[in-house]
């Protein structure tokens, strides 16, 4: 049985609420009732269609972004317990000052509509090395790091026709 690729709820077909799929709707008034009527002059209408989805996954993006610039600006920073982590690490104090400017970019980039998609991708690919670091270098629960690289992989994956999109114009 093969079902119209409509009948499918939004989230199966992909439609998560891009920049590109916003519809806008200009309403000109050429006449309007003259109990209304402030001037002869046309009024003009806008109106943005919301959905659920696109709100709870730009909450989604303020909460991480708010996150990993918290997280970037004490590693940036040169907080004691930063130092002291990346120092257990080994790899040197470098890699703090690279892990702290990838994730304030990241989480400037999960503010701007164009580059959500690739911030979240980046910040998962950060999120993972961190993963990683905890359970076989530090011997730390890794559950934090989890948390985050699910959700900037969640966020990433609804964000996916925009990373797609962006490719596509730097690559043409």
């Amino acid at each position: 049985m093969i079902t119209h690729p409509w009948s499918f709820p939004w989230w199966i077909r992909g439609e998560h609420g891009c920049p590109r799929r916003t519809t806008r709707r200009i309403v000109v008034v050429l006449n309007p009732p003259k109990e209304v009527a402030m001037s002869t002059i046309g009024t003009t209408t806008s109106t943005w269609k919301v959905r659920p989805g696109t709100v709870g996954l730009w909450i989604l993006q303020v909460f991480l972004a708010f996150q990993f610039v918290s997280a970037g600006l004490m590693k940036l920073a040169g907080n004691e317990v930063m130092i002291g982590m990346f120092t257990e690490i080994g790899a040197g104090q470098w890699l703090r000052y690279v892990v702290g400017a990838l994730e304030v970019a990241g989480a400037l980039g999960l503010l701007v509509p164009r580059l959500c998609g690739l911030a979240a991708l980046g910040l998962t690919g950060v999120m993972a090395g961190a993963v990683v670091t905890n359970v076989f270098v530090l011997g730390y629960s890794p559950a934090i790091a989890l948390g985050f690289l699910l959700v900037a992989g969640l966020i990433a994956w609804f964000r996916r026709t925009a990373i797609r999109e962006l490719v596509a114009k730097v690559a043409s």
